[in-house]
């Protein structure tokens, strides 16, 4: 398997807190069959520059353990998968502890995408406290995709559902 047009180095490197773990796909993601033949999958990736001081202010404790969830997309039945975009950047969400990952990815009856994804530490207050923040609880976000995961609506928040490890499962008949 290739993964081609990543914006930034990924590190492929297990971490010093986790010597099993790698940041590439580290938590969960998943993997959907767009109408087409082609595959939608959504991953969470720690950027590499994420394990110091990015440019533009950040500060290293916000993002040493934060994620970014991306989606890719391949038409060759999985052996190759290109990049085409970051749904959720820990860089926008300050003191968010892990930030975006926990994700997955479906499609809909009508033929758009859906992917879901956790925000903060939903199953705990360990690290949003971490980040001085009183608030353990963040529901998840949400993106859009209307042309099988080429392109991808603005990160919205989903009001009053969930906060850990989403799985999305599509129906075959609406309504059920």
């Amino acid at each position: 398997t290739s993964f081609f047009g990543l914006p930034h180095p990924v590190s492929l490197r297990a971490s010093a807190a986790d010597p099993s773990g790698s940041d590439f796909g580290y938590h969960s993601g998943s993997v959907a069959n767009l109408p087409d033949g082609g595959h939608v999958m959504t991953l969470d990736v720690r950027w590499s520059a994420d394990r110091g001081t990015l440019p533009g202010g950040a500060r290293a404790e916000d993002l040493t353990f934060a994620t970014n969830v991306i989606s890719m997309r391949s038409q060759d039945q999985g052996r190759s998968w290109h990049y085409s975009a970051t749904l959720c950047a820990a860089s926008r969400h300050r003191g968010c502890g892990e930030c975006c990952n926990e994700n997955t990815v479906s499609v809909l009856p009508d033929g758009k995408v859906l992917a879901v994804w956790r925000m903060g530490a939903g199953d705990g207050h360990k690290w949003n406290h971490s980040m001085g923040s009183t608030d353990g609880y963040r529901y998840y976000h949400f993106a859009t995709s209307f042309d099988g995961g080429a392109t991808w609506t603005v990160e919205a928040p989903l009001q009053g559902v969930g906060c850990a490890r989403p799985k999305l499962h599509a129906l075959d008949k609406p309504g059920l």
